[in-house]
């Protein structure tokens, strides 16, 4: 993680001449909720006020998505295709009860699309940086596919560790190994 944050300062840092090119953010923001969204703008306005010289494009499903053209941000051409996780969720919690197990399964077939469409954008367009925020499709690829990570990568989670929330034996294994994995990004 030192590294990381080693790279995220050089990016800032302007080391000679020859690096007056604007520099390019990938923000990936979770879409579920308008929380992260609105956290995300606010950064990405004191990034801009802090260095002009950058030009942010973001990749998001909706609601987030709405909330972004709104505020005129640039969205790239993939972000017509990445999935709507609110509607995953919407759909897992029609019975009001939703555990780790079952949000994971909901989603899988969203992060595997948005996994994709995430590889095919850093592979076609080269980003100085790329910030996560509750992306965790993006952070787990990362995690163990290190080798395409040719750029900082930045993480923003609301919280690390899951809790089991039921009595299922097979739910309470499934939050262990996850947590005693740890969270790649």
């Amino acid at each position: 993680m030192g590294r990381e944050i080693e790279r995220a300062r050089e990016f800032y840092q302007e080391r000679d001449g020859k690096h007056n090119l604007r520099k390019k953010i990938l923000f990936v923001s979770g879409s579920v909720g308008l929380g992260h969204v609105t956290r995300d703008v606010a950064i990405a306005e004191e990034i801009r006020k802090q260095n002009p010289r950058v030009d942010i494009y973001w990749l998001a499903g909706n609601p987030a998505k709405r909330v972004l053209r709104e505020k005129g941000e640039d969205l790239i051409r993939e972000a017509a295709e990445f999935y709507d996780e609110s509607q995953s969720i919407e759909k897992a919690t029609r019975s009001f009860h939703l555990t780790p197990f079952k949000f994971a399964f909901h989603l899988q077939k969203a992060w595997k699309h948005n996994t994709l469409l995430f590889k095919k954008t850093v592979e076609n367009f080269p980003y100085d940086l790329v910030i996560g925020d509750e992306a965790y499709e993006v952070s787990l690829y990362l995690g163990y596919k290190p080798r395409v990570k040719n750029f900082p990568f930045v993480m923003i989670y609301d919280f690390i560790g899951l809790d089991a929330t039921s009595s299922s034996p097979l739910e309470k294994i499934a939050v262990f190994l996850v947590n005693q994995s740890g969270f790649p990004g």
